[in-house]
């Protein structure tokens, strides 16, 4: 009879974890379209910290990005001042962004390379967003996070890199675009700029030399 009870425990637990899993990453998956079509990095870091307390239950959250060596605070849920820049060679976050490895810390106080001691926070879960920084998620309760945490916060991780990754081709896409139009602009004799469309020829643009001349 102890057996039959143990064995039913087990299968509800199983049941409750199953379900809890599936809510969240459906709540999740809600939030891959949001994130993947931000416009402003600062819009991809936001709409990552309100992914992980709405659709994760995260109450401490925090994302960063590299830059100059440092990890800055971009978007958190901890009260100000919050978290001031740290060197990527220092805590939990720095060590996650330099091995590229999500790190699950059940006792922040006994890790060695902890930045924040002494303050209540315990437990932690961090995942890197590729080269470009990381998120990470805290408690003041030891071992609140397990290893369905660490994946559904590397998911999250995956939306927000992807987003970053195409900012950043469009941004690289416009200065090539505004360059080569200042080019076009200063050269000194006139130039049509022509696009080949359904077998014709499309006039797009006229430089200064050329409406010069021209009109």
């Amino acid at each position: 009879l102890s057996e039959r009870v143990r064995s039913e425990i087990r299968s509800n637990m199983d049941r409750s974890r199953l379900r809890e899993s599936n809510a969240r990453l459906t709540a999740l998956s809600r939030y891959a379209e949001d994130i993947t079509a931000c416009e402003t990095v600062d819009e991809v870091m936001e709409r990552t910290v309100e992914a992980m307390s709405d659709a994760l239950a995260f109450e401490s959250c925090i994302a960063g990005l590299v830059s100059d060596g440092r990890l800055l605070p971009i978007a958190s849920t901890l009260p100000e001042p919050g978290i001031d820049p740290i060197s990527v060679d220092e805590g939990i976050v720095g060590r996650a962004y330099r091995t590229g490895e999500p790190q699950l810390v059940d006792d922040m106080q006994t890790d060695p390379d902890a930045a924040l001691k002494g303050d209540g926070r315990r437990a932690a879960v961090t995942a890197p967003i590729g080269d470009r920084g990381a998120i990470q998620a805290v408690s003041n309760r030891c071992g609140a996070f397990d290893t369905r945490d660490l994946e559904f916060l590397e998911i999250l991780a995956g939306y927000a890199e992807e987003a970053l990754a195409r900012i950043e081709r469009e941004v690289t896409l416009r200065e090539e675009r505004d360059r080569l139009h200042t080019l076009f602009e200063d050269l000194p004799m006139p130039a049509l700029c022509v696009e080949r469309r359904d077998g014709g020829v499309r006039v797009e643009d006229a430089n200064v030399a050329y409406a010069d001349r021209f009109g």
